[in-house]
């Protein structure tokens, strides 16, 4: 059987519309869910470079929905320090990479911060990060799937957009254990467009996200250190996120999170070793069935330096 190359274009480009419509129909959140700033809050904001963990590369890996085919997954990789050579200037990199069913998007940033102090014991932090993403569409794992049963000629394709540059901005003001700021997430300019539907333009939905923390020091081996966090931004739905982290001896832990809509968390971790952190979190809702929902974070952080100088002891 003949088949006209020209249908199949045509085909392909109205599934490729339908499909990339559906996330603006559906209010889905444009940033991935994590509970890894409780451990290093610098993969909240980048004005938290050089201020807690610094020295320390924190690998994530998330995943959301795990009882339903397709739920999303997303791996976050950072690392940041201070400049020795330039004073209260500190520096990181962000890299993730998120998968939900057949869409992927992916990041890049590198970060600057600058701390400058205003009073005593009091400091405004500024960070900027800076970088590129790119989103895309497996439709091969979308055309492969059993429930479809289409030409072959329509399974091999991966569709990706154009790189297109991004940037993050945030400020820390930071008094004694207080510590509260504003940052503004998937700021980009201009929108991405796909191969076979220039027409098409994508844009990551810009956020902004209110945070605040105070560590209390109830003795010399306890300390509680309460979070509130307030998501935003266009055609996105705000979000409340309520937590509290409990130290033991500043190297052991435990966290109870609630987030809008009735979803509940609890974390635990460490160091389990000199320079090394292992943390684990996993979330749970009421009205929701538990086994379909199910998502689990683990994060592993290495201080470079403290393992530098274990090795060369």
């Amino acid at each position: 059987m003949f088949i006209n190359p020209g249908k199949i274009t045509i085909m392909k480009k109205y599934i490729f519309l339908i499909i990339l419509f559906i996330p603006a129909f559906t209010k889905g959140q444009q940033l991935p869910l994590t509970e890894s700033y409780l451990i290093d809050p610098y993969v909240l904001s980048s004005a938290y470079a050089g201020v807690h963990n610094t020295n320390t590369l924190l690998a994530n890996y998330r995943s959301d929905w795990t009882g339903i085919p397709g739920g999303p997954r997303t791996f976050r990789l950072s690392y940041h320090q201070e400049l020795p050579m330039l004073k209260n200037v500190s520096v990181g990199i962000k890299l993730m990479s998120d998968q939900m069913d057949i869409f992927r998007q992916n990041y890049f940033l590198t970060s600057y911060a600058y701390r400058l102090k205003v009073g005593e014991n009091q400091s405004l932090n500024f960070g900027l990060s800076f970088g590129f993403y790119r989103n895309s569409i497996r439709f091969d794992k979308y055309y492969n799937s059993p429930d479809y049963q289409l030409d072959p000629g329509l399974t091999t394709d991966l569709e990706k957009s154009k790189i297109k540059f991004m940037t993050d901005y945030g400020v820390l003001y930071r008094w004694k254990d207080l510590e509260t700021g504003i940052v503004f997430v998937n700021v980009t300019f201009g929108n991405s467009y796909y191969q076979n539907a220039p027409e098409i333009a994508n844009k990551p939905l810009a956020n902004y996200l209110f945070h605040a923390s105070y560590l209390y020091h109830l003795n010399e081996t306890w300390s509680v250190k309460p979070f509130v966090m307030l998501k935003a931004g266009k055609d996105i739905p705000s979000q409340l996120e309520l937590a509290a982290q409990a130290y033991y001896k500043e190297k052991y832990w435990a966290s109870l999170l609630y987030r809008g809509k009735g979803i509940w968390s609890i974390g635990i971790g460490g160091e389990i070793l000199e320079g090394v952190m292992l943390a684990y979190s996993y979330n749970a809702g009421y009205d929701i069935e538990v086994s379909a929902f199910q998502n689990h974070e683990i994060s592993l952080g290495l201080n470079l330096q403290t393992l530098y100088e274990t090795v060369k002891k």
